[in-house]
């Protein structure tokens, strides 16, 4: 009896231990279901966040090589859902214009450097310009060794081409699109500031302007000076700039006039050209230009200054019988005969 009751004991003893085993069990079951669940739940709330911001998310295998896009980052790529590629097929899919950020991620794993990396990529996809802003985290293994780069994708195409439009509008004048004072300041400098660089600055003021407008109205001006921007783009060099200061004041820039007579021949085409007659809305308008010349760093050596003389040789042009196109188109200290004209006229 007593090894009936010992081991009666015993069996109780091991039915104790099995059902706190199996209590443990099923706790472990609910508790790993719980943290599935709540898994779950995260990687879907990742997902709709990732979809409501647009986001693609990718990552790299670094040992296979293997590149995974979701859905959304295969859209951005202009790619069929499931596509797999690795990083030369990647590489050739943003081209030449997005392979720094792929230099970058590469670089980023020789060095193993497991900071965030934030990178800007443009490319052609899909037959349209992109501009996509990746964010990307190096993984390393339980050997310190790179294993893979996560990251996401963001296309900033519409942020880039409205931050590109704002740009325009302040660089550029809204009439004829060309560019503005403050653009052709920013040219002038730096071109002045290039080693050894010298140049013109061509100031155009067109003659009866104010007559056109006051007899045949603002729109018609207008045309007339849509015209003759697109007049003197085409009289112009390859390099050269061509800039509205306003009302009927238009400069060119020749950054590479070295000498008076390469100024002298882009002044002469634009004289010949515009002094033809332009038709407007069926009727011939005529509007000669006058013209004035400042070279640097001969005359000046900042923007301000170079356009003012030219300003100055084109009013002294406006008030001279303009027979000596080199002599009265220049308004500077090395021209005598200007200075010497100088009381004859009145600026």
């Amino acid at each position: 009896s007593d090894a009936f009751n010992e081991m009666a004991r015993a069996i109780s003893e091991r039915d104790r231990h099995l059902t706190i085993q199996n209590e443990q069990l099923q706790r472990d079951v609910v508790e790993r279901e719980q943290r599935e669940r709540l898994i779950r739940e995260i990687s879907n709330t990742m997902r709709l966040s990732a979809d409501a911001a647009e986001l693609g998310l990718w990552s790299w295998d670094i040992a296979s090589g293997a590149v995974q896009f979701d859905d959304q980052m295969a859209r951005l790529h202009g790619m069929q859902r499931g596509s797999t590629l690795d990083m030369s097929a990647w590489r050739r899919l943003l081209g030449p214009l997005g392979a720094p950020a792929l230099d970058a991620l590469q670089q980023a794993v020789q060095r193993c450097d497991t900071s965030n990396l934030r990178l800007q990529a443009t490319a052609e996809l899909g037959g349209d310009r992109r501009h996509l802003s990746l964010l990307a985290r190096l993984e390393l293994d339980e050997h310190g060794v790179p294993s893979r780069i996560a990251g996401v994708a963001m296309d900033m195409t519409q942020r880039v081409q409205q931050e590109q439009r704002v740009f325009h509008m302040a660089t550029h004048d809204s009439l004829t699109g060309l560019p503005n004072r403050a653009q052709l300041h920013e040219a002038l400098e730096v071109s002045i500031q290039r080693a050894g660089g010298c140049g013109a600055v061509m100031l155009i003021d067109l003659d009866r302007f104010k007559h056109v407008n006051d007899s045949l109205g603002h729109s018609v001006g207008d045309q007339v000076l849509r015209h003759v921007a697109g007049t003197l783009g085409q009289c112009v060099r390859p390099g050269d700039l061509v800039a509205r200061l306003g009302g009927d004041e238009f400069v060119v820039l020749l950054p590479r006039a070295i000498d008076e007579a390469s100024a002298s021949g882009v002044a002469q085409r634009i004289l010949d050209t515009l002094g033809e007659p332009m038709v407007v809305d069926g009727r011939p308008i005529r509007c000669t230009p006058s013209i004035g010349i400042s070279r640097f760093p001969f005359d000046a050596t900042d923007a301000h200054s170079l356009v003012r003389l030219a300003d100055i040789a084109m009013y002294y042009w406006k008030n001279d019988l303009r027979t000596d196109l080199t002599n009265n188109m220049r308004a500077t200290g090395t021209n005598p005969s200007f200075w010497q004209n100088m009381n004859t006229f009145t600026l």
